[in-house]
């Protein structure tokens, strides 16, 4: 089987020699270098590992939309408090993609969007009790870590800082637009 061309090949190509799992996984590394790999390296594996209709432009869209079910689902098990990462957490996400992957070759999976999306949404929940045991097993319970340091926080924590920065920004954005009509109106009975 023929590895198609990815950012995580590209990476290696450039004589890295990392690959983007082995960058993400280092938890010494700072969070700034190990977020991008980890995108590279989920991107890598939703592009191999599932089936994708249409052109290659159409493929890194639907990827893309992809993406978002599974970093909701890396958010989840952040806010249960079970901070998995690299290996566990890269062998969460590869086990239900190898799962799709399969009901996918067997023709079981008519509407990859609705049906990956339901998966990682009801993925936490549904193996709570499990992923609890093996989080506090690992020792990566949130109960169980009292001090963190900013250089070795875990990938979901990461994942979600990203997410609510960016709604935190869209918030902030929307009450400036608000204050402004505001503004506007109240100028507009002036004049």
């Amino acid at each position: 089987m023929e590895r198609k061309r990815t950012e995580f090949n590209v990476s290696r190509e450039r004589g890295s020699g990392l690959s983007s799992y082995d960058v993400w996984c280092d938890t010494e590394r700072v969070p700034e270098s190990r977020l991008p790999a980890f995108h590279a390296w989920l991107t890598e594996q939703l592009a191999t590992r599932l089936q994708w209709p249409g052109n290659a432009e159409a493929q890194e869209r639907q990827v893309g939309q992809c993406k978002r079910f599974v970093l909701g689902f890396v958010c989840d098990l952040r806010d249960r408090g079970w901070l998995f990462d690299g290996p566990k957490l890269a062998k969460l996400i590869t086990e239900e993609l190898d799962d799709v992957a399969m009901r996918q070759r067997r023709g079981e999976v008519r509407n990859l969007f609705p049906y990956l999306r339901n998966i990682f949404r009801k993925y936490a929940g549904e193996k709570a009790e499990e992923l609890r045991e093996d989080s506090i097993n690992l020792g990566c319970h949130i109960g169980q870590l009292t001090k963190r340091l900013e250089a070795r926080r875990t990938m979901p924590e990461l994942v979600a800082q990203e997410h609510e920065e960016r709604l935190v920004d869209r918030l902030a954005r929307e009450r400036k637009r608000k204050a402004a009509k505001a503004a506007e109106e109240k100028q507009g009975r002036f004049l």
